[in-house]
């Protein structure tokens, strides 16, 4: 089994909204939209629901989108700080 696998999602989702909750820095949620790990959806949904901004990547970005899809990723990063 992959380390992945080995996650506990529920718990990791927890400690990310509570941790978006509480911030007041502006930040943006960048996800792939064929992550394997985690849908697209429930990132966007994590977003809104924490009032942050979400931009998906598309096409066929997946859970290391940074790596596979730098250059959306970073128009999205360079978009959002302008």
């Amino acid at each position: 089994m992959d380390v992945m696998g080995k996650l506990k999602f529920d718990e990791v989702l927890k400690r990310t909204y509570e941790g978006l909750y509480q911030t007041t820095t502006p930040t943006l949620v960048s996800w792939g939209m064929q992550d394997s790990y985690l849908p697209a959806t429930d990132a966007q949904a994590c977003a809104e629901a924490t009032g942050k901004e979400f931009r998906p990547v598309p096409g066929q970005a997946g859970f290391l989108v940074q790596m596979d899809y730098a250059e959306s990723v970073y128009n999205a990063i360079r978009d959002f700080v302008r």
